[in-house]
């Protein structure tokens, strides 16, 4: 009987504690996550970032994603009633390897944001890309753009716009990144005869034309099944969808 008892005290406390972590986190505004410095993950938590909704779900808005964060690492936050200032770390793409918030992961890669860019524009810069399918060779990522997420209000100041932020979350652009390259890119740019030289397949179905442009929009070429935040399928028409082709080859061994 008093075995029984014991473990019930046990398991109110357990109870009482989660609710009271469960709080503080709350309080906080914290989400579980990750970094990952120099090869080494942290565990802790992030400050949230503001959400959106996208068909239905609140989502964050992934854009801030790519910009920095705010970490408070796991003991700190465990064992510290009142978090501070000096507890919170904020990590941008040149402070670590990336992170993770929740289920999402990011990766800091150098990528140029805008692919048609000119001279000191066309430099690529540490960003936070957010990780939708890896594998050996390639890793697809998608860029979620900031510009035009704002819309004038009744005094005709720039405000942001939810359904703006939505739809850019919804259509993210798509980057990949080539093991070992030095850079993540549109995936628009890829250079098949530069990039993949050490696979002759893929270079002689290049010159064959055997790749398509198709830019029917009922014909849009679904990446291996891979879903956005929003859990839609990413889809592309035109370069991409040729290019899209071209990486799937890559990646399925038809240089092996």
């Amino acid at each position: 009987m008093k075995k029984v008892f014991l473990l019930a005290i046990a398991a109110l406390v357990s109870v009482n504690s989660f609710a009271q972590y469960e709080a503080k986190m709350e309080q906080q505004n914290v989400i579980k996550g990750s970094v990952i410095v120099n090869g080494e993950k942290i565990d802790g938590y992030i400050k949230k970032k503001p959400t959106v909704e996208v068909n239905g779900e609140k989502v964050p808005a992934m854009y801030l994603l790519q910009e920095d964060i705010l970490f408070i690492e796991k003991n700190t936050f465990e064992t510290i009633d009142k978090i501070k200032g000096k507890n919170i770390v904020k990590y941008s793409p040149k402070d670590c390897d990336g992170f993770y918030y929740g289920d999402y992961c990011f990766e800091t890669r150098k990528f140029c944001i805008d692919p048609t860019a000119m001279g000191t524009n066309a430099i690529p810069k540490k960003i936070f890309l957010h990780v939708l399918k890896q594998y050996d060779k390639v890793t697809f990522y998608a860029f979620y753009d900031n510009t035009g997420n704002t819309s004038p209000d009744e005094n005709g100041l720039a405000k942001l716009d939810p359904e703006k932020v939505a739809e850019h979350i919804k259509n993210p652009a798509i980057a990949y990144y080539l093991t070992g390259a030095d850079r993540a890119k549109n995936v628009c740019q890829l250079n098949a005869k530069k990039e993949l030289a050490d696979c002759p397949a893929i270079l002689e179905k290049v010159a064959n034309k055997m790749y398509k442009v198709d830019r029917s929009a009922d014909d849009n070429y679904k990446l291996f099944g891979i879903a956005t935040s929003t859990n839609s399928e990413i889809l592309a028409i035109g370069d991409d969808n040729r290019n899209l082709n071209i990486l799937e080859d890559y990646i399925n061994g038809i240089c092996e």
